[in-house]
């Protein structure tokens, strides 16, 4: 995610309006911290790390006078329809409040400044029926260039002697690592899907296919009027390619203090489809009534596939213009 300078100027205007104008009706953020004393009753603690490196520079998100640099996790817990938010502090560890059940850390959000960019991480672990404290892993993001990779170490002594330190009077954690995702499909190269080697018509707004159905609007979630819509798109001028789809549930997550501002990231998995050989696609099973959904399609070719196709954005504001990027198509099914 990108954005301009100006896109700072814009979110003080919208903020100072909220603050004028809002008259209640807005929820606070769901968001978890580190527990101070002991957990709520019938939860566990779970306790890791994490951290971000940039070309093999460890990064660092402590705000100043001078800057004002967060980063947040996003992590949804199965079942649930909006995302924990969890503001990481300088050192990177945390020690959670959590319900039994299963979570999924999808992804991580920096914003420094007016700058925010972040990438998807999917990497699920459980929280036991009876109340065990768990050690889940040292987590690392690594960006190097134009990809990125994600690693879980195992320092599970050296967590478990600072918990004892912090916490004496709980039981020490045990492990349970968290392993990443299982995707739905395997590849084994990966290029940058407006080379001109995949014959897409690239436009300012379209990086990739250009949607046609169901209608794509700049940050709007457009409603179908179905609950299995056809998706189509503008098909590649070469003959030998064939498409992948894939739509995911939209997960809310709001990161405005006072819950104004909602943001919608990729959640569950809810169709995968491979080797489409026609731009196009019919549901055969009903989505889910009133809810939110991003959607992508790429290119593919033996093993090799395309990077997702997105949606480019700008606008104009009380005087100032702003843009975004690598948006994912979005639809909204009906109530009824």
């Amino acid at each position: 995610m990108k954005s301009t300078a100006v896109n700072k100027l814009i979110y003080l205007l919208l903020s100072a309006s909220v603050i004028l104008l809002m008259t209640g009706g807005c929820s606070a953020p769901k968001q978890i911290g580190d527990i101070e004393v002991k957990p709520t009753k019938g939860h566990s603690v779970v306790i890791g790390k994490f951290a971000l490196f940039k070309n093999g520079e460890k990064q660092k998100w402590t705000s100043t006078f001078f800057a004002n640099r967060s980063l947040h996790l996003n992590i949804l817990p199965d079942g649930k329809q909006k995302a924990l938010i969890y503001k990481v502090d300088k050192s990177g560890s945390f020690y959670w409040d959590l319900a039994p059940g299963n979570y999924t850390i999808l992804s991580y959000r920096l914003q420094d400044g007016s700058s925010i960019q972040g990438a998807e991480i999917r990497y699920r672990f459980t929280v036991p029926e009876k109340e065990e404290n768990i050690y889940i892993g040292d987590l690392s993001m690594h960006h190097l260039a134009a990809w990125y990779k994600i690693d879980v170490e195992d320092k599970f002594d050296e967590a478990s002697d600072t918990f004892v330190h912090r916490y004496p009077d709980l039981p020490k954690p045990v492990k349970s690592l968290m392993t990443p995702e299982p995707k739905p499909w395997k590849e084994s190269t990966f290029q940058y899907i407006c080379s001109e080697q995949w014959g897409l018509d690239c436009s300012e707004n379209f990086k990739g296919v250009t949607a046609l159905t169901p209608d794509v609007s700049h940050g709007r979630f457009e409603e179908t009027d179905t609950l299995i819509p056809v998706f189509s798109w503008e098909p590649s001028s070469r003959e030998d390619v064939t498409y992948d789809l894939v739509i995911y549930e939209a997960v809310e997550c709001t990161y405005d203090p006072l819950g104004a501002k909602k943001d919608y990231i990729k959640g569950p998995i809810a169709l995968y489809e491979e080797n489409l050989e026609q731009p196009t696609f019919q549901l055969k099973q009903p989505l889910k009534k009133g809810k939110k959904y991003l959607w992508s399609v790429r290119l593919r070719s033996s093993d090799g596939v395309t990077s997702w196709s997105t949606l480019s954005h700008s606008y104009f504001l009380l005087f100032a213009w702003g843009s975004g990027y690598g948006e994912w198509f979005k639809f909204e099914t009906p109530n009824k």
